[in-house]
């Protein structure tokens, strides 16, 4: 897999109530379970009166996590976990405050509440196909900086980090279908003078 399909920026929803309950979604792209923790921190605070902050978060280089957080087993986390994969997306997180509305609804109606919020948040979001990258490290001299760049500007690769010393250190982002290639090129760039690093 060279590439998969995450969101381009936070979604956010509401359907409608059910049996009094409000269930408001978000919808998050993110890259760290860091990242995840603190957008549920900022909803928990935006929400403090809710009953419960159910979510489920899908990150590609760390797998997947659900929360039914309080409500029963399975009828919250797993949903909305369910629409994440079913929309087959990646580097997500999904989440689904509800304030209860005095009447329970019952196993069933707790999946279809918070399938549906998900779905709908999602239903709403932008998609877009992201390349799968990885992080290269390249030590190299000053009389090599042309060449390196040129390398850089042929894969169209990010500088993540640069700092100069009595050699220059660069942290490039790379696509990782293309991490052999660039390497090689950048061998040949500098007769095989820079150290080149693997970071992933």
């Amino acid at each position: 897999m060279d590439s998969y399909l995450s969101i381009a920026g936070p979604s956010y929803g509401e359907i409608e109530k059910i049996k009094g309950s409000r269930f408001l979604s978000a919808a998050f792209p993110l890259s760290t379970v860091s990242d995840a923790e603190k957008a549920l921190d900022t909803l928990r605070k935006a929400h403090q009166a809710a009953s419960h902050y159910c979510y489920a978060w899908r990150i590609l280089a760390q797998g997947q996590k659900s929360s039914d957080d309080g409500e029963p087993a399975g009828t919250a986390g797993k949903p909305i976990a369910s629409q994440i994969a079913g929309h087959e997306l990646w580097d997500v997180l999904v989440v689904v405050v509800r304030y209860y509305g005095g009447t329970k609804l019952g196993t069933g109606g707790l999946i279809r509440a918070y399938a549906g919020a998900a779905k709908a948040v999602l239903a709403d979001a932008a998609i877009v196909e992201l390349r799968k990258m990885a992080a290269l490290r390249v030590t190299h001299a000053y009389e090599h900086a042309s060449a390196i760049a040129a390398v850089i500007a042929r894969y169209q690769m990010k500088i993540v980090a640069r700092r100069y010393d009595v050699r220059t250190f660069l942290e490039l982002s790379v696509p990782e279908a293309k991490l052999q290639e660039v390497i090689a090129d950048l061998r040949d760039a500098t007769s095989g003078r820079a150290v080149i690093e693997s970071l992933t």
